[in-house]
């Protein structure tokens, strides 16, 4: 150990900078490792939550850092037969890889696991812009309409669940189920029970627009869930972050990504029973970094 010490010495490397710089590396593989693990599956069966296998991404990401600290200190080597102030240069090293190491932090902290920690503090998804009394004193629910919406924004709720679906004319409203062709003109014209604002997408993201904290989750019914979604992610490509996409199979997750959606969440009624296997959750959730999963307490079941 001495006679390291003394090597670094004689070459003008301080040695507890080497120890920073390498105990900085392993914290670092730490860390990236252990996000990538966090973006895991929630146990249905013991409430806990359960961390992913370490998938390629990851297995690659580590081999990257690895590799680029051992082409660093060869550099290094080299660079100290010429002389070269190497007590400069592994500084500016250190500075670099902080903050690369800081940029990335920041995001995954305010992306994906960021929302999951959010989501676990709020404790609550509001279902279908939530519950509203009525001018007759009645509670209505399942309305999708603009007034209960923002009671649920006014009482600060933050996550809240909107059903989409198409009208005969090809455009996206607010309804839980349309049960008769109608265009959407036709559709915003009507009260729901003859008293609460119905909603397209450009009302609902005037609402968004305004209250920037708010997330949808979005249900938009039928096959028409990947037509929608870009019908979103067209008309309001500044909104994307503040819609949590459900998919109801994996296939969906790689299109639904590509239109530039962050969130997406795997929903499980609407999948095969072998799609709600234990081992086929755990591969989808290794190779894709969903926010989360939903399934019903009635009805169907997860099979271990």
């Amino acid at each position: 150990m001495r006679s390291i010490v003394s090597y670094l010495k004689r070459k003008g490397i301080r040695w507890h900078a080497c120890i920073v710089w390498f105990f900085g590396i392993i914290v670092y593989l730490a860390y990236f490792i252990d996000n990538y693990r966090y973006l895991g599956l929630y146990s249905f069966l013991h409430g806990e939550f359960v961390p992913n296998p370490l998938n390629i991404k990851v297995i690659i990401g580590a081999m990257l850092i690895t590799g680029g600290t051992i082409i660093y200190v060869i550099v290094l080597w080299h660079l100290s037969s010429f002389g070269f102030p190497i007590s400069i240069i592994l500084t500016c090293g250190i500075v670099v890889f902080s903050v690369i190491w800081i940029s990335h932090s920041y995001y995954m902290e305010n992306a994906i696991v960021s929302i999951q920690h959010k989501l676990e503090e709020e404790h609550t998804v509001i279902h279908a812009c939530g519950a509203i009394h009525g001018d007759d004193g009645e509670e209505y629910t399942y309305v999708n309409c603009l007034e209960p919406l923002q009671n649920s924004i006014d009482h600060g709720n933050h996550y809240i669940e909107v059903d989409f679906d198409k009208t005969i004319d090809d455009k996206l409203v607010c309804a839980h189920y349309l049960h008769a062709d109608i265009s959407e003109h036709d559709y915003l014209q009507g009260k729901e029970y003859d008293q609460f604002t119905r909603m397209n997408l450009d009302m609902l993201a005037d609402v968004l627009l305004e209250n920037p904290e708010v997330y949808i989750v979005t249900d938009i019914k039928g096959d028409y869930n990947f037509e929608g979604c870009r019908k979103i992610a067209n008309m309001y490509p500044e909104l994307r972050d503040n819609f949590i996409i459900q998919v109801y199979h994996d296939s969906e997750y790689e299109p639904i990504r590509k239109l530039g959606f962050k969130y997406i969440i795997l929903t499980l009624y609407g999948t095969d029973i072998w799609e709600r296997e234990i081992s086929e959750l755990r591969k989808n959730f290794a190779a894709h970094d969903y926010l989360g999963i939903t399934f019903g307490s009635s009805g169907m079941s997860v099979v271990s």
